[in-house]
């Protein structure tokens, strides 16, 4: 079932293929100056330490490469999320053109057993999160296989023991994604429902009021739309929970150790005569 999801997102995806390039490169070449323009400040510093001939004209020149550098990281970052922007826009398009293609051809038995709610919310809701999911999620996915790359490579010719210590610390955070994005699966799922549900009785509650009335069903009608309301509105609460549990609290308190145990080793390292630099460091 998760390949067959894959397959259907990859499919659009691959119809887009020039904006794809476009953007891969361009997040490249931003990932790559991210990684090197921490090199600048750190020749600087060590420039200024060992209290080099010339400093002056040595560090304005590095400033102005530095601003230099940002200002291309700025136009990287603007080509990215132009592309992007594009693709996502394009495939939430092709999706909902294909949607109602296809639920042209359904028999009208399909929508009488169906929620008008539900039928709205596919077409515009879940449309709306793979639009999200093609604009953000696979930039900074890209993005993240990038630097963690570059990462791995900076930090093995540096130190091996400091490449370890990142390589015990990947299994972690990729237990705890994916605990984080099945609770959040499941609540998100819930809350679609219901708001599905919620849209229905919304909408025919409207059409058949002169109905309802008639036969005094609008106190059912009010606690029917109430508890489904609750329920939303509940799943939406255990949502921003997750969020706040996962996305901040204890991402940031695993980051803030690993962070600790990186500066102790180098530390150590330092201590029993490895060459490193204080711009490095």
């Amino acid at each position: 079932m998760k390949n067959k999801k894959l397959k259907f997102l990859a499919s659009y995806l691959l119809e887009e293929k020039f904006l794809l390039f476009t953007g891969s490169i361009c997040t490249i070449f931003r990932v790559f100056l991210d990684v090197y323009i921490p090199t600048v400040i750190s020749s600087i510093i060590d420039a200024d330490l060992v209290k080099m001939d010339n400093f002056y004209s040595f560090i304005l020149n590095k400033v102005l490469f530095y601003l230099a550098l940002n200002l291309a990281v700025v136009g990287f970052t603007f080509v990215v999320r132009i592309t992007f922007n594009k693709i996502s826009c394009n495939i939430a398009y092709k999706i909902q053109f294909s949607l109602i293609r296809r639920m042209q051809s359904f028999k009208m038995q399909y929508f009488d057993s169906s929620y008008a709610g539900d039928l709205v919310s596919r077409f515009t809701t879940d449309t709306n999160t793979i639009k999200e999911l093609y604009q953000t999620l696979l930039n900074d996915l890209l993005a993240f296989v990038l630097n963690l790359g570059m990462m791995l490579t900076v930090m093995f010719f540096i130190s091996p023991y400091l490449l370890l210590i990142v390589l015990v610390y990947l299994p972690l955070m990729y237990v705890i994604t994916k605990y984080y994005g099945q609770k959040l699966t499941e609540v998100t799922k819930t809350i679609r429902k219901h708001e599905g549900i919620t849209s229905s009785i919304y909408n025919e509650t409207i059409k058949s009021l002169p109905v309802i009335q008639v036969y005094g069903n609008e106190d059912l009608m009010i606690k029917s739309f109430e508890k489904e309301n609750k329920e939303v509105e509940k799943n939406y609460i255990r949502r921003t929970l997750i969020n706040a549990l996962f996305s901040w609290n204890l991402m940031d308190f695993v980051m803030i150790v690993t962070n600790a145990i990186i500066i102790l080793v180098f530390t150590i390292l330092k201590l029993n005569g490895l060459g490193l630099s204080v711009g490095i460091l």
